[in-house]
């Protein structure tokens, strides 16, 4: 810009007087660098662990094309005859024993969901009846039903990350399952649920983690193991009414 009669000829302003003023900082002028924070360590996850095989191998069976049809169009489907009534009553029995040892975990969890107007800390919550309690005083609806997530995490693996004693997991670390070889991973520190006595899962994981089940599930959506596709457990759950 030139205020006076002076020539410009840098990209500097002019006085009047014919000198040249440049507005580029002297040499050896400190620069402002941006400080950007280091980009976060990718996600790792631990699939050294095998699914379980607490019901037989033997009585495996394929879904059929009518009931892959079905849930690829509506999303749902009722696939009888995968496990027999035994093998349905030992599980229902141990997920049944797991969800009444969460209750209380179950109903902090519905305080979360209905009571917005709660100002207080629902892990602080000790019993069931103090959880009942506040539902009773800010809940404007019915608890209708009891959820119970991650039943296949040790009791002390919560909603809200892991364990105080491992580092923190990502909100989804998911198990790894193939129709043909199936592979589950765990948090740290958690061996297989198949069948190993030092594992701190509970034991309806067994039946969550189940191989037979994984199979179905990866028919249904279409997992091609062959290309080294896998499915992904995003999280277990029990509702009670």
């Amino acid at each position: 810009t030139t205020l006076g009669g002076g020539n410009n000829n840098n990209g500097g302003n002019s006085n009047g007087s014919g000198n040249n003023e440049s507005n580029s900082k002297p040499r050896g002028a400190s620069k402002s660098v941006a400080q950007t924070s280091p980009p976060p360590p990718p996600l790792v996850f631990d699939d050294t662990c095998k699914a379980s095989d607490v019901f037989p191998g033997s009585a495996h069976r394929d879904t059929t094309v009518e009931e892959q049809l079905r849930f690829e169009r509506k999303g749902h489907v009722c696939i009888r005859g995968i496990l027999s009534h035994d093998e349905a009553r030992d599980m229902v029995s141990e997920l049944i024993k797991e969800t009444k040892a969460r209750q209380l975990e179950a109903y902090r969890h519905r305080i979360a969901v209905l009571c917005p107007g709660y100002t207080g800390d629902a892990a602080a919550l000790t019993t069931v009846a103090q959880a009942q309690e506040v539902l009773e005083q800010f809940s404007e609806e019915e608890v209708g039903f009891l959820q119970t997530f991650n039943l296949h995490r040790p009791d002390d693996y919560l909603a809200v990350g892991a364990p105080s004693a491992a580092p923190a997991a990502p909100a989804v670390d998911p198990a790894l399952l193939g129709p043909a070889d199936p592979v589950v991973d765990h948090p740290a520190g958690d061996s297989s649920a198949g069948g190993d006595s030092s594992s701190s899962a509970p034991a309806c994981a067994k039946f969550i983690l189940s191989e037979r089940l994984a199979r179905v599930a990866a028919q249904l959506l279409g997992v091609d193991a062959e290309s080294g596709e896998r499915l992904r457990l995003y999280q277990s759950c029990v509702f009670v009414k």
